[in-house]
C-alpha cells in the first residue's frame, strides 16, 4: 500500500526564532503564533495558516487588519512584509515597504554575505531555499532580527512538502485570494537575465544592467562525462528548472584519470580522456602491427621519425602506383595546441596513414578506426584475425611467410 501524501495544511512551515530584544519583545506581543523551537519561544507559522492579507501564509506590519504579526514600535510602516506560497510550492519573502526597511542576509562559512539571497528586484523580494544549510536572517529594521528556520515536516522529505505546498498555492489562487506580482522592468524580453532595478545589489562592471538570473541548487538529477544537471530553483520568480552544467574541459587533467602506456592509447583516450574496452582493442592493433612490422611506437614521434621518412615509408610499401603518388603528397597532421600531448596527433596520423595507403588487412584497420562507434570489438576482433591470418600463414622456424600484411 502506498504511503499516503503529505499534508502540509497542519504542520509547522516555518519559525522565526528572535535574535535580539526587540524581536523577543514581538514574540511576546503575538502569543496566537507562538511555538518553542529548540526550548526558544519563537513564532511558527503553519503551511495553511489563513493570513489576514489575502492568499498570504503570513503579513507583517503595524496595520492589524491586514498584518497577523503586530508591529507595536512607533514610525513602523502600516505593512512591513509578506510571506506567500508560490505555484511551484516555494515560498517567497516580499518587503512591502518603500524604504527597503526588510532585509534577508545569508553569509557563507567565512561569514561573507551572498548576495544572490538579498531581497532584490522591483518589487523586493527573494525565495528562500527549502535548505538547512542556509543560516538566513531576516531584518525587519536595525533593531529587529528573526532567523527564519523551516519546520521538520519540510526538511524530512522536501519534494513531498513541495507538493502539498504548491496544492495549498493552487487552493488560495482558486479563492481568488492570490495575486503574483510579476517583476516589473523596461525590457520584458530579457528572459535570460534578472531584471535591474535600483534596489537591486551591487553586480559586476561587465554584468552591469544585465545580472545573470540567479538559482539555488537542491539536488543533482543526473551526472555524466558532459557534466551534472541539477533540480534549482530561480530565486526570483520560484519557477523550478533542471539547469545543466558543464563540465569545464582540460585535456591536462582529463588525462590524468586515464591509465596505459602512453605511446598505445588510442586517439579518445588522448584528446578527451575517454578510456573504454575500445581503447584496449585500439592497443591490442598497435601491438599487432609490430609483430606485422608495419609500425613501431618510435615512428610514431616527430622527434625520431621525420615526415619525410615516414613518407618514405608509405611509399616504399604503396603497392599501387596512384598511393605512390599520394604518398609524396602525405603531411603529418598538425599537433594539438595542449602542451601535455604535443605529438599524439601525429601519431595517430601515420596509424592511420597505414589504413589510408592499403597496408594493413581489413581485420587491422577495424581495429584501429578512430570512430569508436565503427571500431571492432574483441569477439569480433578475434573472428576476423583468425579469417585474415589463419594458422597456416603464420611463421614458422624463424621464416615469414610472403605477401602478410
Amino acid at each position: 500500500m502506498a504511503n499516503p501524501r503529505l499534508d502540509m495544511t497542519k504542520e509547522v512551515l516555518f519559525y522565526l526564532v528572535p535574535q535580539d530584544a526587540e524581536s523577543r519583545k514581538m514574540v511576546e506581543e503575538n502569543p496566537s503564533y507562538q511555538g518553542r523551537y529548540k526550548g526558544i519561544v519563537s513564532l511558527q507559522v503553519k503551511a495553511g495558516n489563513e493570513s489576514k492579507f489575502a492568499g498570504r501564509v503570513l503579513s507583517i506590519g503595524r496595520l492589524k487588519q491586514l498584518s497577523d504579526i503586530v508591529l507595536y514600535l512607533r514610525g513602523l510602516p502600516d505593512q512591513q512584509c509578506s510571506f506567500q506560497l508560490y505555484p511551484s510550492g516555494e515560498l517567497m519573502l516580499q518587503d512591502a515597504t518603500t524604504g527597503c526597511h526588510t532585509g534577508i542576509r545569508c553569509a557563507d562559512s567565512r561569514g561573507n554575505t551572498i548576495d544572490k539571497y538579498r531581497l532584490q528586484g522591483d518589487p523586493r523580494r527573494r525565495i528562500i531555499p527549502m535548505d538547512r544549510s542556509l543560516p538566513i536572517i531576516i531584518w525587519l529594521t536595525s533593531l529587529i532580527s528573526f532567523k527564519f528556520v523551516w519546520g521538520d515536516a519540510v526538511l524530512k522529505n522536501i519534494d513531498e512538502a513541495r507538493k502539498s505546498l504548491a496544492a495549498i498555492a493552487e487552493a488560495k489562487r482558486k479563492a481568488g485570494g492570490t495575486h503574483f506580482e510579476t517583476q516589473r522592468t523596461l525590457n520584458p524580453a530579457m528572459v535570460k537575465i534578472e531584471p535591474k532595478s535600483p534596489n537591486a545589489p551591487v553586480v559586476p562592471v561587465d554584468l552591469d544592467k544585465k545580472p545573470l538570473r540567479q538559482i539555488h541548487t537542491y539536488k543533482v538529477l543526473g551526472e555524466g562525462g558532459f557534466g551534472k544537471v541539477s533540480m534549482a530553483v530561480d530565486l526570483a520568480s520560484g519557477e523550478l528548472y533542471a539547469v545543466k552544467e558543464c563540465k569545464k574541459r582540460t585535456k591536462k587533467t582529463d588525462f590524468k584519470d586515464s591509465w596505459g602506456t602512453l605511446v598505445y592509447l588510442g586517439p579518445e583516450a588522448t584528446r578527451d580522456g575517454i578510456m573504454t574496452r575500445a581503447t584496449d582493442v585500439y592497443a591490442l592493433g598497435l601491438m599487432l602491427l609490430e609483430v606485422l612490422g608495419r609500425y613501431c611506437p618510435d615512428e610514431g614521434s616527430v622527434t625520431h621519425t621525420t615526415a619525410a621518412v615516414w613518407r618514405k615509408k608509405l611509399e616504399t610499401n604503396a603497392k599501387l602506383a596512384s598511393l605512390r603518388e599520394k604518398c609524396k603528397k602525405y603531411q603529418d597532421r598538425p599537433p594539438l595546441r595542449n602542451l601535455f600531448l604535443p605529438n599524439f596527433e601525429a601519431r595517430h596520423g601515420r596509424v592511420q596513414s597505414l589504413s589510408d595507403f592499403k597496408l594493413l588487412r581489413p581485420s587491422v584497420e577495424d581495429i584501429l578506426h578512430e570512430d569508436l562507434r565503427k571500431r571492432s570489438t574483441a569477439a569480433k576482433a578475434r573472428l576476423d584475425l583468425l579469417r585474415d591470418y589463419e594458422p597456416k600463414m603464420l611463421p614458422r622456424d624463424g621464416k615469414a611467410v610472403k605477401n602478410k600484411r
